[in-house]
């Protein structure tokens, strides 16, 4: 099994096969017609007016938004930017 990434044992993202494994073991106990009721339920709990409910229906069929990132400078603009190249290392 490849190694992955972070400090905890299993941190990291799964491989392609243990996701798709996974969506194998989730078809086998949750049916066709349980996961339209599912989304039934979310869609009718979002027209409802609850909020985490339109949020994940909507996240789930436009796309999560992307953060946007609205930066502040209050200082000289003219500072001296200074970028430091190292020597990879290589295996001999």
């Amino acid at each position: 099994m490849a190694k992955h990434g972070g400090k905890r044992k299993g941190a990291g993202r799964k491989s392609k096969a243990e996701e798709a494994g996974l969506r194998q073991e989730i078809d086998e106990v949750v049916s066709v017609e349980d996961r339209q009721a599912i989304w039934k339920k979310l869609a009718s709990n979002a027209k409802e007016g609850d909020k985490p409910s339109t949020e994940l229906l909507f996240a789930y069929y436009y796309g999560k938004p992307t953060d946007k990132v609205q930066m502040e400078h209050s200082g000289n603009v003219d500072s001296e930017v200074q970028i430091v190249f190292k020597p990879l290392k290589r295996d001999s």
